[in-house]
């Protein structure tokens, strides 16, 4: 068995300062961007070293929608850090967060951010934490914590250290002699590379030429990137890898195995079930707003129809007769012409 490198989940609500966070300890310049400047929309991963020892950051969206997209990332970390504003304190999705990490059993650390702002106050967001479980260790709980600024750069190398501390005392270890095992956190059909999966390695040691399957698909891996778009030979456990060669996009949470062939790695998918749209009928008087709806990847699909389900629709029902991840084709308009629907494309 190996040391294994931590994989560390960014949570927290809209607007906490997840991603300028995570700039900050990337050394990136800080942005200054406005609330709402910039939503993160899916899972992303990186990798810092420090002191010579590596770890793999997640940023999840803090937006409501992407609920899904937290409780993954927290399913495949090893530790969490809990984002909340200085200014603002806990809010909807710190709880939701808090839930997630809790369902994950991972150690975590509470990052108060925005400490260069007037009205930064970390007290009170102790005193406002309490009050939903989480005691910090100066309230006499077992939480560690730090105040931190993306602006100043105030306690990043403090966290850093603690990530650190807290992957020493779980002692993390995965065996580099099995075969290659991980969990694809994203994927998404790109109109020039086709199928692409983002996926955190767990066990063994996953190489370019590497037979690889899921329930759902299979492939032979032709390239590995990270997040920099620097081109991989291989990855190991705890690191995450951008993956090209699949024969169809993924499923978001699936287990990514190694095979020794294509025909094995065939066998292992498993037949699935077609599962039909119910398609709502609309009551006397109301009417009727049908949708077809083409994403990036499946964490937008999930986000895009969440939102849909919680719009109030008394007066019209909207019905999302075909959803998938993929670029609009013919099939798309064809069915919308016949449908009557409309074709909602994001960021496709």
């Amino acid at each position: 068995m190996e040391k294994k490198q931590p994989v560390v989940t960014i949570l927290g609500h809209i607007d906490h300062g997840k991603t300028t966070l995570l700039r900050a300890i990337k050394k990136l310049p800080f942005s200054g961007e406005k609330p709402g400047g910039v939503i993160t929309q899916e899972i992303g991963a990186f990798e810092i070293e420090r002191e010579g020892k590596k770890i793999t950051f997640l940023d999840t969206p803090g937006h409501e929608a992407f609920s899904q997209m937290r409780s993954r990332g927290a399913k495949v970390a090893d530790l969490a850090i809990l984002v909340v504003s200085a200014i603002e304190g806990p809010k909807e999705q710190t709880k939701e967060a808090l839930e997630a990490i809790k369902e994950a059993q991972i150690p975590f650390i509470v990052a108060i951010t925005k400490m260069d702002l007037p009205g930064a106050n970390s007290q009170r967001v102790k005193r406002e934490l309490s009050k939903i479980g989480v005691l910090t260790e100066d309230m006499g709980g077992e939480v560690p914590f730090v105040e931190t600024s993306a602006k100043t750069g105030q306690g990043i190398e403090e966290l850093l250290e603690m990530i650190l501390l807290l992957a020493e005392i779980r002692d993390l270890k995965a065996n580099l002699k099995k075969k290659a095992q991980g969990v694809i956190i994203e994927s998404h059909l790109d109109p020039k590379r086709g199928p692409l999966a983002t996926i955190i390695l767990e066990e063994g040691v996953l190489k370019v030429g590497d037979i690889v399957g899921t329930n759902s698909t299979y492939g032979k891996i032709r390239r590995i990137e990270n997040a920099e778009k620097k081109v991989l030979e291989k990855i190991f456990p705890g690191q995450a890898g951008l993956i090209f060669g699949f024969e169809k996009v993924p499923k978001v949470g699936e287990i990514v195995r190694v095979f020794e062939s294509l025909q094995e790695a065939k066998a292992n998918l498993k037949i699935e079930e077609k599962i039909e749209r119910r398609i709502k009928e609309p009551k006397e008087g109301q009417k009727v707003l049908n949708l077809i709806i083409k994403t990036d990847c499946l964490g937008s699909l999930e986000a895009i129809e969440n939102i849909i389900s919680k719009i109030p629709q008394d007066k019209v029902l909207i019905r999302v007769i075909k959803g998938e991840v993929g670029l609009v084709s013919e099939e798309d308009l064809k069915l919308a012409k016949s449908s009557k629907a409309f074709i909602l494309a994001f960021r496709t």
